[in-house]
């Protein structure tokens, strides 16, 4: 499923900028710099935003010794390094909370799943790498061209290019059919 390197992403974003690309992510210019100092940030963005099946983990967290105070929950568990964010908690009917780089709950375990600072390019989907490379130009476009205006255009193609990647990241599991039952069949 993999595709593309960091230079393929960093030349599209340069690409829908209208400038010229780069060869490498370390060569010595104002592009290669410029793409260099936002990916990161920009590929964080973009995975925070959806929950990417390549890009999804699940941990049992680590209990703390730190104790909860003035809090509604009774437990502190530590979340992994590489976690952006927090997409689901296994014992759902319990009300939990982030707080910094920990989640607070009452739950005697705590397994999550969680979108991970994926950083290995050939994980990711055409999809999202597009997503990126849009992201990625939305950043570019003011300093190398000098426009405002554009930046507006190629942010509702992110916006367009985001949805559709979503779409097609939705398809990738087993989604059962509704099965009728008599509040269903009393509807219909």
């Amino acid at each position: 499923m993999g595709v593309g390197s960091k230079v393929e992403i960093f030349n599209s974003a340069l690409a829908k900028v209208g400038v010229e690309g780069v060869t490498s992510p370390t060569d010595s210019n104002t592009r290669a710099r410029l793409c260099n100092q936002i990916y990161d940030i920009c590929r964080r963005d973009v995975l925070a935003d959806h929950p990417w099946r390549f890009a999804n983990k699940e941990a049992t967290l680590n209990l703390t010794v730190d104790v909860p105070v003035n809090t509604k929950y009774s437990k502190i568990y530590q979340l992994p390094a590489d976690c952006l964010i927090v997409r689901e908690v296994e014992d759902f009917d319990l009300p939990w909370e982030v707080f910094q780089d920990k989640i607070y709950t009452s739950t005697s375990t705590c397994i999550i799943r969680y979108t991970y600072d994926c950083e290995t390019v050939g994980l990711f989907s055409p999809g999202a790498v597009e997503a990126i490379a849009y992201r990625m130009s939305m950043d570019l476009v003011k300093p190398l061209t000098g426009s405002n205006t554009d930046r507006e255009t190629i942010e509702k193609m992110y916006r367009a290019q985001l949805s559709k990647a979503r779409f097609a990241n939705a398809t990738q599991a087993y989604n059962p059919e509704v099965q009728a039952n008599s509040w269903l069949n009393g509807r219909y």
